[in-house]
């Protein structure tokens, strides 16, 4: 799904991630949808929008965000910083090793002649 991004809604998450410093001050989405829904009147925010906003900070305004389990937060020091890093490319492996045992059992299932027709 393909979500457009929204300058005022990437500017109130900007400015509200910013005063997330540390993983003791994490936010979830759905506290930010929530927070958003009241305070600013967004309507039909989704997580799905809330995370495609975040990708845009990450990767377009390189905002440092880190993310786990619980929320989102500006990191206080290297510590958190590289802990984030690490996170994602262990999480990069995992999916690499997945995605290629996957493509050999496709590659097995699909290529064998039917034993049992």
């Amino acid at each position: 799904m393909d979500v457009s991004i929204n300058p005022d809604l990437l500017s109130d998450l900007r400015y509200g991630l910013s005063l997330r410093i540390g993983k003791e001050r994490a936010i979830t989405s759905s506290k930010i949808i929530q927070e958003l829904k009241v305070k600013r009147g967004y309507k039909n925010l989704t997580g799905a929008t809330i995370r495609a906003h975040i990708h845009s900070l990450r990767t377009n305004e390189r905002m440092f965000i880190c993310g786990d389990s619980n929320g989102y937060y500006v990191p206080k020091n290297e510590i958190e910083a590289t802990h984030q890093i690490k996170s994602l490319q262990s999480r990069i492996r995992e999916m690499t090793e997945v995605a290629e045992c996957l493509k050999e059992s496709y590659r097995k299932k699909f290529s064998q002649t039917a034993l049992f027709e």
